[in-house]
């Protein structure tokens, strides 16, 4: 999957980001770098989400092969929204 590898190169970019932030005194306590990526991970899932029901539609109004891609969505969806629910539940 594609996916994967953009989500590492987000997070990889928050702990650089977070880190010279905190080395600059980025202004009181210090934050995680997993702060900054909730809520691109909840646009993330809400765009996966969409993207499944899209295809669920297409294959029963147009009987479309398109299963295999909509479970696929479906597995990907529902892994962003533990990691975005788990995220929001530590950190706010």
């Amino acid at each position: 999957m594609r996916l994967k590898p953009i989500i590492l190169l987000l997070l990889v970019t928050e702990f650089f980001q977070a880190g010279i932030s905190f080395a600059n005194g980025g202004g009181g306590a210090a934050q995680s770098p997993f702060k900054a990526t909730i809520p691109i991970l909840g646009i993330l899932t809400f765009l996966t989400l969409l993207t499944t029901v899209s295809l669920g539609l297409l294959f029963h109004r147009k009987r479309l092969k398109v299963f295999s891609w909509h479970k696929r969505m479906a597995f990907t969806t529902l892994t962003l929204a533990l990691i975005h629910g788990s995220l929001v539940l530590l950190f706010h």
